[in-house]
């Protein structure tokens, strides 16, 4: 197994359950509910599939990690990001 396929395998396999755990209350404005560790977070995952293109497995796995920890921080502490 890569190191690349390994990184995906934990997006693919801990992400959409950490983002359900949060949830989000709906809201009359889209953005009221973004802080900026949302906004953070949500940029991450555009920076992991850009490594993931680019090959960039160094690159890949610092917003991995990062990605992860803003991910399992939050639901751990039962608070949306």
């Amino acid at each position: 197994m890569t190191l690349r396929s390994a990184i995906v395998g934990l997006l693919i396999c801990y992400a959409p359950s950490i983002c359900m755990a949060a949830g989000a209350a709906p809201c009359d404005r889209p953005n009221a509910l973004v802080t900026p560790r949302l906004a953070r977070f949500y940029r991450l995952g555009d920076e992991v599939q850009a490594a993931c293109e680019r090959g960039d497995n160094v690159e890949l796995a610092d917003r991995t990690k990062e990605y992860l920890e803003l991910a399992t921080a939050d639901a751990q502490r039962h608070e949306p990001l």
